[in-house]
């Protein structure tokens, strides 16, 4: 069973696969977890083949930062202010996109944080800039913290 595990690891089986494979209880039960592991390798390498000879890795890649930037905009926007409390105090800061979406609420005391924290000292994009001098507000709270 070791030497099976060390073949797994040179492999790059996933952590997952090994242990099942080496929690297996009999030795019919032992094979079918290899042939599982074995078959899922292998359909990982085509792949990655496949995208490596046609180009696409990179594209993939590209495309799975973008969705994991679009998941923490989402994220950031849904915070609550005791949230956003912690998330700046550790030195984070918003993505314009939800700089933009907290100045279009009418959360006021989320707004003073957001400009205080997000929009002072930073440049700031055409529509949040719209939208702090389009409300009285926002214009006036930019004010008084500037």
């Amino acid at each position: 069973m070791n030497i099976l595990c060390s073949i797994a690891k040179i492999k790059s089986l996933s952590p997952g696969l090994i242990a099942k494979i080496s929690a297996s209880d009999s030795q019919n039960e032992i094979h079918l977890n290899i042939a599982d592991a074995l078959n899922e390798y292998s359909q990982k390498k085509a792949i990655e083949t496949y995208l490596n000879d046609s180009g696409l890795w990179e594209k993939f890649l590209q495309d799975l930062k973008n969705k994991k930037q679009e998941l923490v905009t989402t994220a950031q926007m849904l915070m609550s202010i005791r949230q956003y409390e912690k998330y700046i105090s550790v030195g984070f800061k918003l993505s314009m996109p939800a700089v933009e979406s907290f100045l279009s609420r009418d959360n006021y005391e989320m707004a003073r944080l957001v400009i205080k924290n997000d929009v002072i000292g930073r440049e700031i994009s055409p529509k949040a800039e719209m939208l702090i001098k389009g409300n009285t507000q926002l214009s006036k709270i930019l004010l008084e913290l500037s």
